[in-house]
Protein backbone atom coordinates (compact mmCIF):
# COMPACT_ATOMS: atom_id res chain seq x y z
CA UNK A 1 0.00 0.00 0.00
CA UNK A 2 0.96 3.49 -0.91
CA UNK A 3 -0.01 5.33 2.45
CA UNK A 4 -0.10 8.91 2.96
CA UNK A 5 -0.03 10.92 6.09
CA UNK A 6 -1.05 14.82 5.41
CA UNK A 7 -1.04 17.40 7.75
CA UNK A 8 0.54 20.96 8.63
CA UNK A 9 4.04 21.69 10.06
CA UNK A 10 4.73 25.07 9.66
CA UNK A 11 4.86 25.99 13.06
CA UNK A 12 7.70 23.92 13.41
CA UNK A 13 10.37 24.05 11.00
CA UNK A 14 13.49 23.92 13.76
CA UNK A 15 12.31 20.26 14.79
CA UNK A 16 13.55 17.38 13.45
CA UNK A 17 11.41 14.12 13.02
CA UNK A 18 14.23 11.52 12.39
CA UNK A 19 14.02 10.25 16.22
CA UNK A 20 10.69 10.93 17.34
CA UNK A 21 10.77 8.27 20.20
CA UNK A 22 13.80 9.73 21.59
CA UNK A 23 11.18 12.47 23.15
CA UNK A 24 9.22 15.20 22.32
CA UNK A 25 11.32 18.06 21.87
CA UNK A 26 8.90 20.93 22.44
CA UNK A 27 6.00 20.43 19.24
CA UNK A 28 2.17 20.22 19.49
CA UNK A 29 1.13 16.74 20.42
CA UNK A 30 -0.27 16.34 17.09
CA UNK A 31 2.63 16.68 14.95
CA UNK A 32 4.85 14.71 17.56
CA UNK A 33 2.51 11.74 16.84
CA UNK A 34 2.09 12.40 12.98
CA UNK A 35 6.12 11.75 13.60
CA UNK A 36 5.61 8.75 15.69
CA UNK A 37 3.23 7.16 12.88
CA UNK A 38 5.51 8.13 9.91
CA UNK A 39 8.53 6.34 11.00
CA UNK A 40 6.97 3.03 12.84
CA UNK A 41 4.53 2.55 10.15
CA UNK A 42 8.00 2.64 7.95
CA UNK A 43 10.00 0.34 10.48
CA UNK A 44 7.21 -1.84 10.84
CA UNK A 45 5.68 -2.29 7.35
CA UNK A 46 8.60 -2.38 4.65
CA UNK A 47 5.85 -3.64 1.77
CA UNK A 48 4.62 -0.61 2.01
CA UNK A 49 5.58 2.78 1.06
CA UNK A 50 5.19 5.64 3.19
CA UNK A 51 4.90 9.46 2.48
CA UNK A 52 4.83 12.12 4.49
CA UNK A 53 2.70 15.16 3.13
CA UNK A 54 3.64 17.92 4.64
CA UNK A 55 4.22 22.08 4.95
CA UNK A 56 7.62 22.64 6.24
CA UNK A 57 11.18 21.88 5.80
CA UNK A 58 11.70 18.96 8.50
CA UNK A 59 13.81 17.10 8.23
CA UNK A 60 11.76 13.43 7.86
CA UNK A 61 12.85 9.75 8.83
CA UNK A 62 14.96 8.52 5.92
CA UNK A 63 12.45 5.87 4.42
CA UNK A 64 9.25 7.69 4.26
CA UNK A 65 9.14 10.24 1.32
CA UNK A 66 8.67 13.75 2.04
CA UNK A 67 6.73 16.16 -0.26
CA UNK A 68 5.96 19.99 1.09
CA UNK A 69 3.25 21.13 -0.46
CA UNK A 70 2.39 24.40 -1.56
CA UNK A 71 -1.65 23.93 -0.98
CA UNK A 72 -4.63 22.08 -0.91
CA UNK A 73 -4.94 21.72 -4.56
CA UNK A 74 -0.83 20.61 -4.66
CA UNK A 75 -1.14 18.14 -2.10
CA UNK A 76 -4.45 16.54 -4.52
CA UNK A 77 -2.20 16.55 -7.42
CA UNK A 78 0.72 15.00 -5.58
CA UNK A 79 -1.25 12.02 -4.37
CA UNK A 80 -2.93 11.36 -7.87
CA UNK A 81 0.58 11.40 -9.27
CA UNK A 82 1.97 9.34 -6.82
CA UNK A 83 -1.29 6.47 -7.32
CA UNK A 84 -1.30 7.02 -3.27
CA UNK A 85 -3.74 4.56 -1.53
CA UNK A 86 -4.79 6.21 1.47
CA UNK A 87 -4.22 9.51 2.64
CA UNK A 88 -4.63 9.82 6.90
CA UNK A 89 -5.45 13.84 6.96
CA UNK A 90 -5.78 15.90 10.82
CA UNK A 91 -9.78 17.08 11.69
CA UNK A 92 -10.03 20.90 12.03
CA UNK A 93 -10.61 21.73 8.30
CA UNK A 94 -12.84 24.42 6.81
CA UNK A 95 -16.12 23.79 4.48
CA UNK A 96 -13.97 24.68 1.47
CA UNK A 97 -12.28 22.45 1.96
CA UNK A 98 -14.75 19.57 2.49
CA UNK A 99 -16.19 20.91 -1.22
CA UNK A 100 -12.44 20.46 -2.59
CA UNK A 101 -12.52 17.09 -1.13
CA UNK A 102 -15.91 15.80 -2.40
CA UNK A 103 -15.09 17.47 -6.19
CA UNK A 104 -11.57 15.56 -5.79
CA UNK A 105 -11.25 13.46 -9.04
CA UNK A 106 -9.03 10.93 -7.83
CA UNK A 107 -10.99 8.33 -5.90
CA UNK A 108 -8.97 6.92 -2.85
CA UNK A 109 -10.17 6.53 0.57
CA UNK A 110 -9.58 10.05 3.66
CA UNK A 111 -9.14 8.98 7.38
CA UNK A 112 -9.52 11.99 9.57
CA UNK A 113 -7.07 11.60 12.60
CA UNK A 114 -9.56 13.48 15.24
CA UNK A 115 -7.16 14.48 17.85
CA UNK A 116 -9.72 17.36 19.51
CA UNK A 117 -13.23 17.62 19.38
CA UNK A 118 -14.94 18.05 15.96
CA UNK A 119 -16.77 21.45 15.32
CA UNK A 120 -20.36 21.02 14.79
CA UNK A 121 -19.81 22.22 10.80
CA UNK A 122 -17.10 20.16 10.29
CA UNK A 123 -19.63 17.30 12.17
CA UNK A 124 -22.04 17.84 8.91
CA UNK A 125 -18.91 17.69 6.57
CA UNK A 126 -18.10 14.39 7.84
CA UNK A 127 -21.34 12.96 8.20
CA UNK A 128 -22.30 13.55 4.70
CA UNK A 129 -18.95 12.97 3.27
CA UNK A 130 -18.26 9.80 0.50
CA UNK A 131 -14.78 9.94 0.60
CA UNK A 132 -13.84 10.30 4.24
CA UNK A 133 -14.16 6.51 5.37
CA UNK A 134 -13.14 6.31 8.64
CA UNK A 135 -12.68 8.86 11.31
CA UNK A 136 -10.42 8.07 14.00
CA UNK A 137 -10.43 9.40 17.20
CA UNK A 138 -6.75 9.20 20.16
CA UNK A 139 -8.71 8.26 22.58
CA UNK A 140 -12.03 6.30 24.24
CA UNK A 141 -13.67 9.26 25.82
CA UNK A 142 -13.32 11.13 23.26
CA UNK A 143 -15.01 8.52 21.10
CA UNK A 144 -17.44 8.02 23.48
CA UNK A 145 -18.68 11.33 23.08
CA UNK A 146 -20.29 10.57 19.24
CA UNK A 147 -21.68 7.22 20.53
CA UNK A 148 -25.34 8.93 19.70
CA UNK A 149 -24.41 10.70 16.59
CA UNK A 150 -25.07 9.07 13.10
CA UNK A 151 -20.79 9.49 12.40
CA UNK A 152 -20.20 6.67 14.98
CA UNK A 153 -20.77 4.42 11.89
CA UNK A 154 -17.34 5.37 10.18
CA UNK A 155 -15.59 6.30 13.88
CA UNK A 156 -13.18 4.09 15.56
CA UNK A 157 -10.10 5.03 18.02
CA UNK A 158 -6.44 4.32 18.46
CA UNK A 159 -4.78 5.82 21.60
CA UNK A 160 -1.71 8.17 20.71
CA UNK A 161 1.51 6.30 21.12
CA UNK A 162 4.47 6.84 23.73
CA UNK A 163 7.62 4.82 24.08
CA UNK A 164 7.35 2.92 27.56
CA UNK A 165 11.19 3.07 28.12
CA UNK A 166 11.55 7.31 26.55
CA UNK A 167 12.42 8.14 30.41
CA UNK A 168 14.59 6.74 32.97
CA UNK A 169 12.38 5.51 35.91
CA UNK A 170 12.63 8.55 38.48
CA UNK A 171 14.98 8.51 41.87
CA UNK A 172 13.71 6.88 44.30
CA UNK A 173 14.50 9.29 47.12
CA UNK A 174 13.17 12.75 45.35
CA UNK A 175 12.58 16.19 46.95
CA UNK A 176 9.07 17.76 47.27
CA UNK A 177 8.94 19.09 43.70
CA UNK A 178 6.10 19.81 41.19
CA UNK A 179 6.35 19.84 37.97
CA UNK A 180 3.60 21.24 35.17
CA UNK A 181 4.23 20.14 31.77
CA UNK A 182 2.10 21.87 28.98
CA UNK A 183 1.13 24.89 27.37
CA UNK A 184 0.50 28.15 29.64
CA UNK A 185 -2.86 28.89 28.02
CA UNK A 186 -6.43 29.07 29.29
CA UNK A 187 -7.48 26.06 27.67
CA UNK A 188 -4.72 23.90 29.43
CA UNK A 189 -5.85 24.83 33.01
CA UNK A 190 -2.26 26.50 34.32
CA UNK A 191 -4.29 29.53 35.87
CA UNK A 192 -6.08 26.54 38.49
CA UNK A 193 -2.81 25.42 39.71
CA UNK A 194 -1.29 29.00 40.18
CA UNK A 195 -4.57 29.59 42.71
CA UNK A 196 -3.96 27.12 44.56
CA UNK A 197 0.31 27.32 44.53
CA UNK A 198 0.07 29.27 48.00
CA UNK A 199 -2.08 26.69 49.58
CA UNK A 200 -0.47 23.84 49.23
CA UNK A 201 3.33 25.70 50.31
CA UNK A 202 1.12 26.42 53.58
CA UNK A 203 0.59 22.73 53.95
CA UNK A 204 4.24 21.95 52.56
CA UNK A 205 6.45 24.28 52.43
CA UNK A 206 9.56 23.35 50.98
CA UNK A 207 7.49 22.21 47.69
CA UNK A 208 9.19 24.01 44.32
CA UNK A 209 6.61 24.01 41.40
CA UNK A 210 9.45 23.90 38.48
CA UNK A 211 6.81 25.12 35.04
CA UNK A 212 7.85 23.61 31.85
CA UNK A 213 5.89 25.67 28.68
CA UNK A 214 5.10 28.41 27.57
CA UNK A 215 1.88 30.41 25.95
CA UNK A 216 3.86 31.00 22.53
CA UNK A 217 3.86 26.75 22.33
CA UNK A 218 1.10 26.23 19.45
CA UNK A 219 1.73 29.54 18.35
CA UNK A 220 5.41 31.28 17.89
CA UNK A 221 4.02 34.93 17.15
CA UNK A 222 1.83 35.12 20.09
CA UNK A 223 2.67 38.68 22.05
CA UNK A 224 3.41 38.12 26.14
CA UNK A 225 2.70 39.78 28.57
CA UNK A 226 5.25 41.93 31.50
CA UNK A 227 6.71 38.54 32.87
CA UNK A 228 7.50 36.76 29.29
CA UNK A 229 5.48 33.50 30.44
CA UNK A 230 1.92 33.65 28.50
CA UNK A 231 -0.15 36.21 26.29
CA UNK A 232 -0.96 39.31 28.69
CA UNK A 233 -4.30 38.74 28.97
CA UNK A 234 -3.94 35.57 30.68
CA UNK A 235 -0.61 36.48 32.11
CA UNK A 236 -2.71 38.99 34.07
CA UNK A 237 -5.00 36.03 35.42
CA UNK A 238 -3.00 33.89 36.58
CA UNK A 239 0.58 36.16 37.85
CA UNK A 240 -0.48 37.70 40.90
CA UNK A 241 -0.89 34.60 42.66
CA UNK A 242 2.50 33.84 42.04
CA UNK A 243 4.67 37.09 43.13
CA UNK A 244 4.92 38.61 45.85
CA UNK A 245 3.76 42.22 46.98
CA UNK A 246 6.50 43.70 45.04
CA UNK A 247 5.81 41.27 42.16
CA UNK A 248 8.42 39.43 42.17
CA UNK A 249 8.00 35.75 41.17
CA UNK A 250 7.86 33.49 44.40
CA UNK A 251 11.02 31.87 45.09
CA UNK A 252 8.89 27.89 45.02
CA UNK A 253 8.30 28.94 41.49
CA UNK A 254 10.59 28.46 38.51
CA UNK A 255 9.38 29.04 34.76
CA UNK A 256 11.36 27.15 32.26
CA UNK A 257 9.70 27.83 29.29
CA UNK A 258 9.79 25.43 26.08
CA UNK A 259 12.08 22.24 27.68
CA UNK A 260 13.44 19.45 25.40
CA UNK A 261 13.44 15.84 25.47
CA UNK A 262 16.82 16.10 27.64
CA UNK A 263 15.09 19.20 29.72
CA UNK A 264 12.19 16.60 30.43
CA UNK A 265 14.68 13.71 31.75
CA UNK A 266 16.08 15.87 34.46
CA UNK A 267 13.15 17.12 35.37
CA UNK A 268 11.15 14.18 35.75
CA UNK A 269 14.03 12.53 37.37
CA UNK A 270 13.58 14.20 41.11
CA UNK A 271 9.59 15.20 39.94
CA UNK A 272 7.42 14.24 43.08
CA UNK A 273 4.23 15.05 41.31
CA UNK A 274 2.90 15.84 37.87
CA UNK A 275 0.83 18.53 36.64
CA UNK A 276 -1.17 18.28 33.73
CA UNK A 277 -4.06 20.43 33.08
CA UNK A 278 -6.12 20.44 36.03
CA UNK A 279 -9.07 21.90 34.30
CA UNK A 280 -8.94 18.98 32.08
CA UNK A 281 -10.69 20.45 28.78
CA UNK A 282 -9.41 19.87 25.27
CA UNK A 283 -7.55 16.96 26.71
CA UNK A 284 -8.53 14.04 24.44
CA UNK A 285 -5.09 11.71 24.94
CA UNK A 286 -2.69 13.43 26.96
CA UNK A 287 0.67 12.91 25.57
CA UNK A 288 2.09 14.33 28.94
CA UNK A 289 0.46 12.17 31.04
CA UNK A 290 2.07 9.20 29.31
CA UNK A 291 5.44 11.35 29.46
CA UNK A 292 5.11 11.45 33.62
CA UNK A 293 3.46 8.01 33.75
CA UNK A 294 6.67 6.26 31.96
CA UNK A 295 9.22 8.25 34.05
CA UNK A 296 7.10 6.94 37.25
CA UNK A 297 5.73 10.39 38.15
CA UNK A 298 2.12 10.56 39.85
CA UNK A 299 -0.19 12.85 38.42
CA UNK A 300 -2.42 15.00 39.77
CA UNK A 301 -5.48 16.16 37.38
CA UNK A 302 -8.79 16.77 36.71
CA UNK A 303 -11.02 13.15 36.28
CA UNK A 304 -12.89 14.41 32.65
CA UNK A 305 -12.48 14.31 29.36
CA UNK A 306 -9.39 11.89 27.75
CA UNK A 307 -7.53 12.47 31.14
CA UNK A 308 -9.67 9.16 31.93
CA UNK A 309 -7.72 7.39 29.32
CA UNK A 310 -4.32 8.27 30.46
CA UNK A 311 -4.25 8.47 34.64
CA UNK A 312 -5.58 5.63 36.54
CA UNK A 313 -6.73 7.16 39.57
CA UNK A 314 -5.56 5.56 42.77
CA UNK A 315 -3.47 3.48 39.81
CA UNK A 316 -0.90 5.91 38.34
CA UNK A 317 -2.04 8.95 39.78
CA UNK A 318 -4.82 11.45 41.89
CA UNK A 319 -7.79 12.45 39.62
CA UNK A 320 -10.39 15.07 40.71
CA UNK A 321 -13.84 17.00 40.15
CA UNK A 322 -13.23 19.69 41.42
CA UNK A 323 -10.41 22.76 42.40
CA UNK A 324 -10.32 22.13 45.59
CA UNK A 325 -10.22 18.46 45.68
CA UNK A 326 -7.22 19.29 43.25
CA UNK A 327 -5.37 20.95 45.62
CA UNK A 328 -5.96 18.19 48.43
CA UNK A 329 -4.45 15.61 45.83
CA UNK A 330 -1.14 17.65 45.35
CA UNK A 331 -0.62 18.01 48.82
CA UNK A 332 -1.81 14.25 49.72
CA UNK A 333 0.93 12.96 46.98
CA UNK A 334 3.69 15.55 48.52
CA UNK A 335 3.01 14.31 52.21
CA UNK A 336 2.12 10.52 52.06
CA UNK A 337 5.55 8.77 50.53
CA UNK A 338 3.83 5.54 50.64
CA UNK A 339 0.89 6.42 48.13
CA UNK A 340 3.26 8.08 45.93
CA UNK A 341 5.73 5.48 45.70
CA UNK A 342 2.95 3.09 44.60
CA UNK A 343 1.69 4.95 41.69
CA UNK A 344 5.07 5.38 40.79
CA UNK A 345 5.66 1.92 40.50
CA UNK A 346 2.91 1.21 38.28
CA UNK A 347 3.72 4.26 35.53
CA UNK A 348 6.05 2.57 32.97
CA UNK A 349 4.00 -0.98 32.83
CA UNK A 350 0.69 1.33 31.90
CA UNK A 351 2.18 3.04 29.52
CA UNK A 352 3.90 -0.23 27.93
CA UNK A 353 0.23 -2.25 28.24
CA UNK A 354 -1.87 0.44 26.45
CA UNK A 355 0.72 2.68 24.23
CA UNK A 356 3.64 1.44 23.36
CA UNK A 357 4.10 2.25 19.82
CA UNK A 358 4.48 -1.54 18.82
CA UNK A 359 0.96 -1.83 20.10
CA UNK A 360 -1.04 0.54 18.79
CA UNK A 361 1.07 0.96 15.35
CA UNK A 362 -0.94 -2.74 14.88
CA UNK A 363 -3.94 -0.91 15.67
CA UNK A 364 -3.02 1.27 12.87
CA UNK A 365 -1.85 -1.03 9.57
CA UNK A 366 -5.09 -2.84 10.74
CA UNK A 367 -7.61 0.01 10.45
CA UNK A 368 -6.11 1.06 7.12
CA UNK A 369 -6.24 -1.88 5.57
CA UNK A 370 -9.45 -1.91 6.33
CA UNK A 371 -10.23 1.10 4.87
CA UNK A 372 -8.91 0.07 2.00
CA UNK A 373 -10.67 -3.24 1.82
CA UNK A 374 -13.93 -1.36 2.75
CA UNK A 375 -14.73 -3.11 5.60
CA UNK A 376 -16.57 -0.95 7.58
CA UNK A 377 -16.00 0.33 11.19
CA UNK A 378 -17.41 -1.40 14.24
CA UNK A 379 -19.41 0.19 17.23
CA UNK A 380 -17.99 0.23 20.63
CA UNK A 381 -20.26 0.67 23.35
CA UNK A 382 -18.99 2.66 25.90
CA UNK A 383 -19.17 0.80 29.32
CA UNK A 384 -17.15 3.16 32.02
CA UNK A 385 -16.98 6.62 33.38
CA UNK A 386 -20.52 7.09 32.21
CA UNK A 387 -20.89 10.37 34.06
CA UNK A 388 -18.35 11.96 32.52
CA UNK A 389 -19.38 14.88 30.10
CA UNK A 390 -23.23 13.05 30.57
CA UNK A 391 -22.30 10.09 28.50
CA UNK A 392 -24.92 8.42 29.79
CA UNK A 393 -27.97 10.20 28.35
CA UNK A 394 -25.83 9.51 25.16
CA UNK A 395 -25.92 5.90 25.20
CA UNK A 396 -29.40 6.36 26.42
CA UNK A 397 -30.26 8.26 23.17
CA UNK A 398 -28.22 5.48 21.24
CA UNK A 399 -30.35 2.77 22.22
CA UNK A 400 -33.43 4.65 21.87
CA UNK A 401 -32.53 5.81 18.27
CA UNK A 402 -32.08 1.92 17.45
CA UNK A 403 -35.92 1.49 17.40
CA UNK A 404 -36.78 2.40 13.83
CA UNK A 405 -39.52 5.00 14.82
CA UNK A 406 -37.07 6.81 17.13
CA UNK A 407 -33.90 6.87 14.01
CA UNK A 408 -33.87 10.48 13.07
CA UNK A 409 -33.70 11.75 16.91
CA UNK A 410 -30.73 14.46 16.90
CA UNK A 411 -27.90 13.39 19.06
CA UNK A 412 -26.23 15.27 21.54
CA UNK A 413 -24.18 17.20 19.37
CA UNK A 414 -27.65 18.06 17.39
CA UNK A 415 -28.84 19.50 20.68
CA UNK A 416 -25.79 20.92 22.09
CA UNK A 417 -25.40 23.11 18.85
CA UNK A 418 -29.13 23.97 18.47
CA UNK A 419 -28.72 25.69 22.14
CA UNK A 420 -25.87 27.16 21.25
CA UNK A 421 -27.40 28.86 18.34
CA UNK A 422 -30.61 29.77 20.70
CA UNK A 423 -28.32 31.37 23.36
CA UNK A 424 -26.87 33.52 20.93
Amino acid sequence: MKICLFYEDTKYSDKAYIYPENGNDGMAGTQYEYALLGKFLSINYSNDEIYMVHSETNKMYPKVKSYIYKNVDDAFQYFKNEKIDVVVYTVGQTDEWYKMLEDYDYNIPFIAWDHNHISYSELLNLRKSNKVKRIVCCGKELYDMYIDDEIIKKMTYIFNMLDFNMYPQRDTEVENNVVFLGAITPQKGFHILAKEWKNIVQKVPNAQLYVAGTGALYNKDNALGKYGIAEQSYEDRFIPYLVDKKGRVLSSVHFLGVVDYEGKKRLFKNAKVGIVNPSGKTECCSISTLEFASAGVPVATSGSYGLLDTVKDMETGLLSRSNENFCKNVIRLLSDDELNERLSSNGKQFVKEYFQPNVIIKEWHKMIEDVVNGIPAKISVPKDNLTNRMKWIRLVNYHIKKIWVFRNLPSMMDYNDFRRRIIK
